[in-house]
């Protein structure tokens, strides 16, 4: 194809901010234009006339072969995306700030061009999409902290109403379908008012925070969760745990609360801060409605603050 190392066409090629690589019936290069040049560091003297295999022996068997046997037998055109094919070129770009070399991230367009005499080829184009896959994973990454943002208490860092809201229902509803235990479990800081009044605000802040990273850290299984239902008030929920267990793990949690000693004079059960703790269980899925899960466990913390605090409560009967 004369078409190919005319003066005119070279000069179309070699001026435009793409890649651009030819093929022919063989696989053999044919064309490598001045921009392949400078991001390949390779230059069309060197790889023109060589074939795609020996050019590129990762590529074998790849997408891009597969398109452009395909342009050169069935003279089908093809796209591939960089979601798909990582870019699948050596190329390369010096960043202008801080002249760091990084590898340019690729989407290609592969066409069949016919030539004088019949003969197909296959035309690459790379055009360098880096810049829209920064801004991409940048607004993913704004996403994803946008959602953990509105899932997550600002005071204590720990899930939200929100968040506590939606993963409860998931877990109801994924209990009763498995006929699994789901056990919730209701915490109260014991006097907390009068701690805010004896220490401050920022002291009773502080307090929360102490609070709640104990209780995160004391959860055992990835499903679990606990999460600022209000004020002072926690709540831990505990997929695949029957009463019992439940029941052991407020016993443990009652002790680790314990151990950070944090100071509460005014506290009528003790002389550091303690928990008032309520459970409720739905035993094999068989629970009526997530309502009806939350008040029993809120009538079982009422029943542990009614009978002195510092203690626990657990309901008794279905859900």
């Amino acid at each position: 194809m004369e078409t190919l190392s005319s003066p005119i066409f070279l000069q179309i090629i070699n001026a435009l901010n793409i890649g651009v690589m030819v093929f022919d019936q063989q696989q053999q290069l044919k064309v490598w234009n001045h921009w392949l040049e400078k991001h390949a560091e390779l230059p069309a003297s060197l790889v023109c006339g060589k074939h795609f295999a020996q050019l590129f022996p990762d590529l074998r068997g790849s997408r891009v072969e597969s398109a452009i046997n395909g342009a050169l037998r069935q003279g089908h055109p093809a796209f591939l995306s960089q979601s798909l094919n990582k870019s699948p070129f050596d190329l390369y770009s010096k960043s202008a700030s801080n002249g760091s070399v990084n590898r340019i991230q690729q989407c290609i367009n592969v066409v069949p061009i016919s030539g004088d005499n019949g003969e197909r080829y296959a035309m690459l184009q790379v055009s360098d999409v880096t810049a829209a896959v920064q801004r991409e994973m940048a607004l993913r990454r704004q996403t994803e902290e946008l959602t953990q943002s509105s899932y997550q208490d600002n005071l204590t860092g720990v899930a939200n109403r929100r968040r506590f809201n939606e993963r409860l229902e998931e877990e109801f509803l994924r209990a009763q379908h498995l006929g699994s235990a789901l056990s919730l479990l209701m915490l109260d800081v014991d006097f907390f008012h009068q701690y805010n009044e004896a220490f401050g605000r920022q002291r009773g802040d502080q307090c929360l925070a102490q609070i709640a990273r104990k209780v995160e850290r004391s959860l055992r299984k990835p499903g679990d969760l606990v999460a600022r239902y209000g004020g002072e008030e926690f709540a831990v929920i505990l997929p695949d745990t029957s009463a019992p267990n439940a029941r052991k793990y407020a016993e443990r949690l009652m002790v680790a609360i314990a151990e950070l000693g944090l100071p509460h004079p005014q506290s009528a059960v003790s002389e550091q801060i303690t928990l008032s703790i309520g459970i409720a269980t739905m035993e094999e899925g068989k629970g009526s409605d997530l309502t009806s899960l939350i008040m029993a466990a809120d009538l079982a913390l009422y029943r542990a603050k009614q009978e002195g605090r510092a203690r626990i409560g657990t309901h008794s009967g279905a859900i």
